[in-house]
């Protein structure tokens, strides 16, 4: 189980350093955006994360835990700038525990009993639907929020999205980080 998870991180990193992806019919496809997360605040500021420096981060059981996620386009067209699949941020979270499983996300909702899944917001039908070539987002998401991080050890989170909103295309992955959790006292 090790060996294949060591493999399946060593291809997700190679395929954001390449931008190129292997399609489900084994055909090779250029990635019209990556997706990079960091858990790391640059050092002496407060508001600028370190997308360069990302490794394990160490909280106290029961802290908010929040990652910052920057999308690039590397297309020579306007791309959808969340995608539709009703998660937060339009992003599929991978989110194991020390033991390797995978977390279930939570179901938020608000006082009124509707269902809160996060993310921008957009105005439907403008330029905030889509990302220009070349431009960049940046978002912050409580992953504390939606999952369980409150058991001591050690977290490792990726975000996934397909490049489209068929089922069957190309899925870019970010990079890996790890939160270690450690018990409050």
């Amino acid at each position: 189980m090790k060996t294949i998870r060591a493999i399946s991180a060593m291809m997700a990193f190679c395929v954001a350093l390449t931008g190129v992806a292997v399609s489900q019919q084994g055909e090779e496809t250029t990635l019209p955006f990556t997706i990079e997360i960091t858990d790391n605040l640059e050092a002496g500021h407060s508001n600028q994360w370190d997308f360069a420096n990302s490794g394990e981060t160490t909280v106290k059981a029961g802290s908010m835990v929040v990652v910052r996620v920057r999308k690039t386009s590397r297309s020579d067209h306007e791309i959808a700038r969340v995608a539709a699949n009703g998660s937060p941020y339009g992003y599929e979270y991978e989110v194991h525990n020390s033991n390797g499983q995978l977390l279930e996300r939570k179901t938020l909702k608000n006082s009124r009993g509707w269902i809160l899944d996060g993310g921008p917001g957009i105005v439907r039908g403008s330029k905030d639907m889509v990302l220009q070539p070349g431009e960049t987002q940046t978002a912050t998401a409580i992953i504390s929020d939606w999952f369980d991080l409150s058991q001591p050890g050690t977290y490792s989170i990726q975000l996934l999205q397909h490049v489209s909103s068929l089922p069957q295309s190309p899925v870019v992955k970010s990079n890996t980080i790890e939160i270690r959790v450690v018990s409050a006292d």
